[in-house]
């Protein structure tokens, strides 16, 4: 009786590692098929962006905290056909969302601060 407990034990731990693993693996599947869909600029554009944001005075027109200081190291940000130096978040919000200067690029990313 002890060993049919034991087997049994077993049994159900190795089937709830595989139904673990299952639902592991179909969520990143999944995750990874929304992530896809998602267009690169604008991944770009939120992993650069909470870049600024999680910079202290980021926001902060008083600070000469400038979006041409925050390189973009997996995007073409410039639009000159390779990953350079030059891709930077300003270039990012100039070539991609239209903005024309750093104050603007700043609300581009969530800043509410106001623009002469």
């Amino acid at each position: 009786m002890k060993d049919f407990i034991k087997g049994f034990v077993i049994g159900l731990a190795f089937a709830c590692l595989i139904i673990f693993l299952l639902i592991r693996f179909s969520y990143e599947y999944h995750m990874s098929r929304i992530f896809a869909s998602i267009p690169s600029e604008e991944r770009a554009k939120v992993k650069y962006c909470s870049i600024l944001l999680r910079t202290r005075n980021g926001c902060n027109i008083l600070y000469n905290v400038s979006t041409n200081s925050i390189f973009i190291e997996d995007f073409d940000a410039n639009r000159n056909g390779e990953l350079d130096d030059k891709d930077t978040l300003f270039e990012l919000c100039k070539n991609y969302y239209g903005a024309i200067s750093d104050c603007e690029c700043k609300k581009v990313c969530g800043c509410d601060i106001q623009c002469d």
